[in-house]
């Protein structure tokens, strides 16, 4: 079996699937239609799989006997909630949805990956065990931490999970390897200011709309005049002072 044939042979499909995928996009744990895609896909492929998992995640299994070793590749589902501005055919149709950090095309590479080794599979070329997982609400909201509060790692004993994101940046190809981290983890905070009034304002101000926006964009002065004397109360203006240092 031939994988570079078989690779050529199903990229306009998955090319395909990833510009319906783009399409449709679905915000975290809402993947409703998505997880219905992939399923129909993997009943199409007559591959075993479990669901739900955190709402509308999948696990796709390929089994053997006595494998040497229990190996899973992950995929997200989730859009962000941004509006979409391309022209592109395969535009999303909903509004304030859009597939704009790639995990439509994660997810049908990932398809592609299963259909070509479900063809392994069923010729008996496996010796390892290996499971496909479809994650929701990837995009900050916890779907990981969902499916193992669920028990996931309880209930799949792997032996190594892989999973890839696009790099705009490196050149078609090539992969980008890292030991130990090499993306930001994401958090939330809350930050509260406390005062009476602010520097840059008239004496008698009381509100932190200055203090605030410097904190936001520190290389911007703002200023804004809320004396009641001032015929420019409610004045609101930079000046950018270059501090390139900053």
């Amino acid at each position: 079996m031939n994988l570079e044939n078989q690779l050529n042979n199903i990229l306009n499909e998955v090319i395909q699937w990833r510009h319906q995928i783009h399409s449709r996009p679905e915000l975290a744990f809402e993947e409703y239609e998505t997880s219905k895609f992939i399923q129909q896909k993997l009943q199409e492929w007559e591959i075993p799989y479990d669901f739900p998992l955190a709402g509308t995640g999948i696990v796709a299994k390929l089994e053997v006997n006595n494998p040497k070793r229990r190996l899973a590749f992950r995929t997200e589902m989730d859009a962000l909630p941004i509006q979409e501005m391309s022209q592109k055919p395969y535009r999303s149709i909903y509004e304030g949805k859009m597939h704009a950090c790639g995990h439509d095309g994660h997810l049908a590479a990932l398809l592609g990956s299963v259909k070509i080794i479900n063809e392994l599979y069923k010729n008996n070329l496996l010796k390892n065990s290996i499971y496909f997982i479809f994650q929701p609400a990837e995009e900050n909201e916890g779907g990981a931490k969902r499916m193992i509060e669920e028990g996931f790692t309880t209930r799949y004993n792997f032996d190594a999970i892989y999973a890839i994101h696009n790099w705009p940046e490196l050149p078609q190809g090539i992969f980008g390897l890292k030991s130990g981290p090499i993306m930001a983890s994401y958090d939330r905070f809350l930050i509260r200011f406390f005062f009476e009034r602010c520097t840059c304002c008239n004496a008698s101000s009381r509100n932190g709309y200055n203090l605030c926006c410097f904190f936001v964009y520190p290389k911007c002065i703002f200023l804004c005049f809320e004396d009641e004397s001032s015929p420019r109360k409610g004045d609101f203006f930079y000046i950018n002072p270059c501090w390139n240092n900053l």
